[in-house]
């Protein structure tokens, strides 16, 4: 749990699980250029995110995990009030 919880402690691995919930697929630098990251940063917080994330050939998705972590967030953006990510 307290990965999870780790996990959800940034902004941008919000924006590349909502973004991915949102796609069937997309690949690196689909990705990139929609989290608006450098890409040694989507790297890393791809990397954070084994589990979540899965690629297959050149295309990155979310897994069972990952697609029930993005449904999580958007019940916790619906209480909290904040039903869109932040572009910060």
């Amino acid at each position: 749990m307290a990965m999870l919880f780790r996990i959800l402690g940034s902004e941008t691995r919000l924006r590349i699980i909502e973004h991915l919930a949102l796609s069937d697929g997309c690949s690196f630098s689909e990705l990139n250029e929609a989290c608006e990251v450098s890409s040694g940063t989507l790297g890393y917080h791809l990397g954070m995110m084994k589990g979540l994330v899965i690629r297959e050939g050149e295309q990155y998705r979310l897994s069972g995990e990952g697609l029930s972590v993005s449904r999580l967030i958007k019940q916790v953006r619906r209480f909290t009030g904040c039903e869109e990510s932040s572009s910060s």
